[in-house]
């Protein structure tokens, strides 16, 4: 639920001025990161998805808490995965937790950010003997009772994150046990601090203990590719746009906040539209990719457009153009064309589109 700027102009009897309130809808989505033949970074491509609903809207029966759907969500992609092939997680603060990590399987590994204040022990002592065996070694210092110590020594470690630039932090990193998330499951803790002071000290984990701190430091940041996927389905594909059957109806004199649903409608429609969406999104990646078109896109766009000299990699917008002008060509004539007719009619229509 989130104030709606365009709407907070209506007065409503009583209340001058009054705020209006809209509602949208929350999803846990999971995403496979793809490579691409012109970038290190890869994309994600959205492969499940479920919706969240709050417990207002639904019976105590039918409540699920995000990270319940998250691990449903985990369990149908392990399904799938050939069991020779490993899986790797990265899911932010709020999926580091023990619903989601307690039984994690040993094929997949996790990494994400862990609180600085976090519980830390050590590992599991070997066996004496006598009485029950301990399930974690001995009270670990936090992290930030760790990097508060001068005695410990910083290194200098050089990450690309969020790009091709490459990062100077300076890290801290040992093994020991997060029994609070992951029981017994080992655990490296990465710590980083920035040289120059402008962030301030933050704290990653990964179940892959033989990871180096660069690596873990570099998954990590790969996470910000699922954001970067609903802001091109957002912008490009229309994500945001269907209203699905639900209204508000006919305005009262006290608005009343939440959704108004139309019988099912709604509910079918919310369901079924936004998880068609990322289905889409997929098709049009998959299917530039099978090309293998990107070269000659970018030479193409970098010629019609002068101006972009430093363009050296195609945008979603550029693999979705490219997909509506191959359809658009092909529709133009029910008979199959020449192969020169053909490449002729695709570049009138991309001129034409750049023209539009």
């Amino acid at each position: 639920m989130h104030h709606d700027g365009a709407a907070s102009s209506y007065a409503v009897e009583g209340r001058r001025g009054a705020r209006s309130l809209a509602c949208g809808h929350l999803w846990v989505v999971l995403a496979v990161r793809v490579p691409l033949p012109w970038s290190d970074k890869g994309i994600a491509i959205p492969v499940l998805a479920r919706l969240y609903r709050s417990p207002k809207r639904c019976s105590k029966r039918e409540y699920r808490k995000r990270t319940e759907l998250a691990h449903e969500l985990l369990d149908i992609l392990a399904d799938w995965t050939p069991v020779d092939r490993r899986l790797h997680l990265v899911g932010d603060r709020e999926y580091a937790c023990r619903t989601l990590l307690e039984d994690l399987p040993a094929s997949i590994q996790f990494t994400g950010p862990m609180p600085l204040n976090a519980g830390l022990y050590g590992l599991v002592p070997k066996y004496s003997g006598r009485g029950r065996p301990r399930t974690r070694g001995r009270r670990l210092r936090s992290p930030a009772e760790r990097v508060k110590d001068r005695r410990r020594k910083w290194k200098l470690a050089r990450v690309r994150l969020y790009g091709n630039r490459t990062t100077k932090l300076k890290v801290m990193t040992w093994v020991c046990l997060w029994y609070r998330a992951t029981g017994q499951r080992p655990v490296r803790v990465v710590v980083t601090r920035d040289p120059k002071g402008n962030f301030a000290d933050r704290a990653f984990f990964s179940t892959d203990v033989e990871a180096s701190p660069e690596a873990i430091l570099e998954r990590v940041a790969s996470r910000w590719l699922i954001e970067v996927g609903f802001r091109d389905a957002k912008q490009h594909l229309g994500l945001t746009e269907p209203s699905n059957g639900w209204s508000r109806g006919k305005r009262r004199t006290r608005p009343k906040p939440g959704p108004q649903p139309r019988g099912n409608r709604g509910r079918r429609a919310v369901q079924r539209t936004t998880p068609f969406i990322w289905i889409v999104y997929g098709v049009v990646v998959v299917w530039y990719l099978r090309e293998d078109r990107w070269k000659r896109d970018v030479e193409t766009r970098r010629s019609q457009a002068l101006w972009y000299t430093h363009k050296s990699a195609p945008s979603f917008t550029d693999m979705l153009d490219a997909l509506r002008t191959e359809i658009l060509a092909l529709r133009l004539w029910k008979r199959p064309l020449p192969t020169r007719t053909l490449q002729e009619t695709r570049q009138a229509v991309t001129a034409l589109g750049l023209a539009a």
